[in-house]
């Protein structure tokens, strides 16, 4: 879930379903849309689609072995009074290490040059395979991560590594943490979000669609000892993308009894297009933050892509009522995912502006308008710049109505108020 301001821009397209048993069909190409603008009905959400931008060699056998260690794994460093000891460790369920302990010895020994360890019983049905092996110790926790809430598939392997030295990857976390929970869904669970997140992204680039889920805590007995649990999170796929989660794991595919293929989402080469399931609003009081970041003003969430809030909304309000409606917008960025038309990208210290005319005509100096609208644009005006540009808006605009953010409750924070002076009697 994700909790935005009315105006806040969400990547979207529109869909219609002619019956309501019939699937949805998208229409048009995704465009920002406002989020009290989306609506269940009439909206799903697209976020890109993770790509090989890179060319990272890594075996498929560390991968693999990469797999177990984030699901089953743990590293330990312990002072033995004359040296430091260094070990990595891994604990299975009895069956499974019956099945991939040798291939846990194997790689451990190809990779760390390792021995083939030992065996200790764990708790109930659990075996422990461990290791000493101070270069496994080193590389594992710097690269995935040492703790069940830190550790991750790293980002490079996401958009660097061979389509199968992840599905190795994916195969090793799921004999840990996997499961078939019931017969039209495939699971992986896990305490750490930021392996949720990057095993959604992985799963993503092999053309399957997850939806991760966040499980509350529950209480739970071991020997007599009542133990509190803590927030989990749940990858899991359904529909026509269980098979393709099965295969990976070595799962068989799934028992249609009605012969139908379910789905969840739609998916093309650039693109993940998923249906919202709820809408609520509610009221709020404090801060909002909108997040920027250099170079780009988009951003993608688990659950869709956003943008900054700087994309000509206000045009686009008088556009869709009929008024004709132009702007300047000094940002490149925000020029090419505006939300409304006749927008000019210059910067208004420049002067004279070369302005768009009302109605998509070519761009001229002498465009004239009714009023003149600015919202938090002139305080960060140079001082020397500011009787210029209030003597071009004069010039093309017959009267002005602006909004100044005095900084009053940033802190100070926004350098960028270049124009604003303590007052003087």
């Amino acid at each position: 879930s994700l909790q935005l301001t009315p105006d806040h821009p969400v990547y979207a397209i529109r869909v219609i379903r002619p019956y309501k048993t019939w699937k949805p069909e998208l229409v048009g190409k995704p465009e920002w849309v406002p989020a009290g603008e989306l609506a269940k009905e009439e909206y799903w959400l697209v976020v890109p689609r993770p790509r090989k931008t890179a060319d990272l060699e890594l075996d498929e056998g560390y991968a693999r072995l990469c797999g177990y260690y984030l699901a089953d794994g743990w590293c330990q460093k312990k002072w033995n009074g004359s040296s430091t000891g260094y070990t990595v460790s891994f604990c299975l369920r009895r069956e499974k290490y019956e099945k991939y302990g040798e291939d846990i010895r194997i790689q451990m020994k190809r990779h760390f040059g390792t021995t083939n360890g030992w065996v200790e019983d764990g708790e109930g049905k659990a075996v422990k395979l461990c290791f000493y092996s101070r270069l496994g110790y080193k590389q594992l926790t710097s690269t995935i991560g040492q703790g069940a809430r830190n550790k991750t598939i790293p980002m490079e392997w996401i958009t660097g590594a061979s389509d199968e030295s992840l599905r190795q990857v994916i195969f090793g976390m799921y004999q840990g943490d996997g499961s078939v929970p019931r017969n039209d869904r495939i699971s992986y669970k896990t305490a750490s979000f930021s392996m949720a997140v990057a095993l959604r992204l992985a799963l993503l680039r092999l053309g399957i669609i997850a939806e991760i889920a966040t499980c509350q805590p529950r209480l739970s007995a071991i020997r007599g000892r009542v133990i509190i649990g803590s927030i989990s999170y749940d990858v899991r796929s359904s529909g026509t993308h269980y098979d393709g989660f099965a295969a990976i794991v070595g799962h068989p595919p799934r028992v249609r009894k009605d012969g139908r293929a379910y789905w969840y989402g739609r998916m093309d080469e650039d693109y993940v297009y998923v249906p919202i399931r709820s809408i609520s609003r509610e009221t709020y009081v404090g801060n909002v933050y909108n997040m920027d970041v250099e170079e780009d003003h988009s951003y993608s969430h688990p659950v869709c892509t956003i943008h900054n809030c700087a994309r000509g909304y206000i045009l686009k309000r008088l556009q869709d009522a009929g008024i004709p409606a132009g702007g300047i917008e000094v940002s490149k960025h925000c020029d090419m995912t505006r939300a409304a038309n006749n927008i000019s990208t210059a910067d208004i210290c420049k002067v004279p502006w070369v302005l768009p005319d009302h109605h998509n005509a070519p761009m001229r100096k002498d465009t004239t308008f009714d009023i003149a609208l600015s919202i938090a644009v002139l305080e960060h005006v140079p001082g020397d710049k500011i009787g210029a540009v209030i003597a071009e808006m004069a010039r093309h605009c017959k009267r002005g109505l602006h909004g100044i953010d005095f900084g009053e409750h940033d802190d100070s924070f926004d350098k960028t108020h270049i124009s604003l002076f303590p007052r003087t009697r």
